[in-house]
């Protein structure tokens, strides 16, 4: 404490702090108070959201904010560049996720809708296997299961044509089941 006005350097101010001759006084360094500058100012308890939403931690004349990987500076102010990478490759991550579920479900709906008409198409097939569609721009086709039996697939028709019979020769057997018919 300074005599008459003067510092004396057996009185001397603590954590760095100077004794003034025109105040007489210690003039303490941020961060300390008291008379002598022995105090510690915990400055976390003075402003509760000095480092916004990061943990406020007081250190001997000074405070440190515990900032998440988001933030960085003195009161986690600034975003970090650590932040900004995890947030764009989080989010390139759930952007190819997504896309890569939608195109599944698009796969996934267009086989079920294939087998689906395949399925149609067999059971057709099978209720009556002497149908026979005059269509244009069909297409042959040699069915692997049927011992070399040729199919008509008509443009535009979900529906198989079987070619055991000729169109000819289905009249002839029309003809022949009538003049039986006939005969009765």
């Amino acid at each position: 404490i300074p005599l008459n006005g003067i510092c004396d350097s057996r009185y001397e101010c603590f954590n760095g702090g100077h004794c003034s001759n025109v105040t007489s006084k210690c003039e303490c360094l941020s961060g300390y108070g008291g008379l002598m500058c022995e105090l510690d100012i915990n400055e976390c308890a003075s402003n509760e959201r000095i480092c916004g939403s990061s943990t406020c931690v007081n250190l001997p004349g000074d405070y440190k904010c515990d900032c998440d990987c988001f933030h960085s500076g003195k009161q986690c102010q600034k975003v970090s560049a650590i932040g900004i990478f995890v947030v764009v490759i989080s989010s390139i991550v759930v952007i190819l996720i997504i896309i890569f579920l939608v195109l599944f479900g698009i796969r996934t709906f267009i086989a079920y809708r294939l087998t689906k008409r395949t399925s149609r198409e067999n059971e057709l097939q099978l209720q009556n296997p002497c149908l026979a569609t005059l269509t244009t721009g069909g297409m042959m086709i040699d069915d692997p299961l049927s011992n070399g039996a040729s199919y008509i697939r008509p443009v535009g028709h979900r529906i198989y044509v079987p070619m055991e019979t000729s169109f000819i020769n289905a009249a002839r057997l029309q003809a022949n089941i009538n003049d039986d018919e006939k005969r009765e």
